[in-house]
């Protein structure tokens, strides 16, 4: 099912005032596709899965499932969740304490009145591809969480959804149990075939899980892309300190022109943009800027050459394979990860950038 949501807006009113939860959201997912909702908290993701399921009114504008309009704060429509045939599955998971696992999934059929052998058909189904058929007869309680986890998505697949909702369905799972359940999740949803809107903090989770992302800061999407767009052209600052473990480095420089090339100063040394950032840097406002690049694109030379910078190690943090650098040069500070080699503390370095892969930033206010 195609979703559209067309300029919607959610303000929420109190005696302390209004918040502004939902700031006039375009957005298309398409059928089949899955898509995640990433911001950090309070930007307003989690409000924007509650009006697609229906559980709040929009104030402004319209929810679309395919050519049906399910929600319209302007024309007074409004579908109740039990009308749009989504599943939601909630970071608590929900579950009834009192009820068996095999209740608990049968639940919304037993709602929907289905007869009882298409019930027992249809939960032996979706137990078996979650691997929790030997689950059926236990009670929530003497469940592990990641059991538990997969017994909320049961039921909320054993209805047949148009529409596949989750809010941070992995959060309460421990690190190795959340990236073993990504892969599962993804093929799940990709036999399925059902679209699928996840709503998650975790960048990491984000760009593992979604064919494309939505970054969502104060109410507004700041940028959609694929993960690998999201990552190698961010739009602003935000985005690109939000992508990427650990995050881009960011300074400020100001952008010289000598010579027909364009050039930053880090440290004491000038460092020559390529030719195919002068569009972005002539769309400049200043001349004073953001610059960024990631820690894998600062490379340690131990040769010394001379494009290179002299740089301190301040701290080390072995990642296996990889050693994750903290590097002081003049007053900025960056990361840097290079391959596992012989270091020390406060021991000064040859540091290189990779010109290629510096990007251009407004300098935000």
């Amino acid at each position: 099912m195609n979703l559209r949501l067309v300029e919607l807006t959610k303000r929420f009113f109190s005696k302390h005032g209004s918040i502004l939860a939902v700031n006039d959201v375009n957005l298309e997912i398409d059928s089949g596709e899955f898509f995640v909702l990433l911001g950090p908290s309070g930007c307003g993701k989690s409000t924007m899965l509650n009006l697609i399921a229906g559980l709040e009114k929009p104030t402004r504008g319209e929810i679309w499932f395919d050519e049906t309009l399910v929600a319209s704060a302007s024309r007074r429509v409004f579908l109740p969740p039990k009308e749009r045939n989504v599943a939601m599955v909630f970071q608590s998971y929900a579950l009834y304490p009192h009820l068996t696992v095999f209740e608990n999934i049968a639940f919304p059929l037993r709602i929907r009145r289905t007869k009882e052998q298409l019930i027992k058909e249809s939960v032996q189904r979706v137990a078996s591809m979650l691997a929790i058929s030997e689950l059926l007869d236990r009670k929530p309680a003497g469940l592990s969480g990641g059991q538990r986890q997969r017994v909320a998505i049961a039921r909320a697949i054993v209805r047949k959804p148009n529409i596949f909702l989750l809010d941070e369905p992995l959060s309460n799972l421990d690190a190795q149990l959340r990236a073993s359940t990504r892969g599962e999740l993804k093929n799940l949803q990709r036999n399925l075939g059902v679209t699928t809107i996840y709503v998650t903090h975790d960048q990491i989770e984000a760009m593992g899980l979604g064919d494309r992302i939505a970054v969502l800061k104060d109410g507004r999407i700041v940028q959609i892309g694929t993960p690998d767009e999201l990552y190698e052209n961010p739009v602003n600052p935000f985005v690109a300190k939000f992508i990427g473990s650990p995050p881009m480095n960011l300074f400020k420089a100001s952008i010289n022109y000598d010579k027909g090339s364009f050039f930053i100063t880090v440290g004491n040394k000038k460092i020559k943009l390529p030719d195919n950032k002068a569009e972005r840097i002539m769309s400049l406002k200043s001349k004073d800027c953001l610059i960024g690049i990631r820690p894998e694109h600062i490379y340690i030379n131990p040769s010394g050459a001379e494009e290179t910078l002299k740089g301190k190690i301040t701290s080390i943090e072995p990642l296996g394979k990889d050693v994750l650098l903290h590097i002081s040069i003049g007053e900025n500070k960056f990361t840097a990860i290079t391959p596992k080699m012989r270091f020390e503390e406060y021991e000064i370095v040859n540091v290189g950038f990779d010109p290629e892969r510096i990007h251009v930033f407004e300098i935000q206010d």
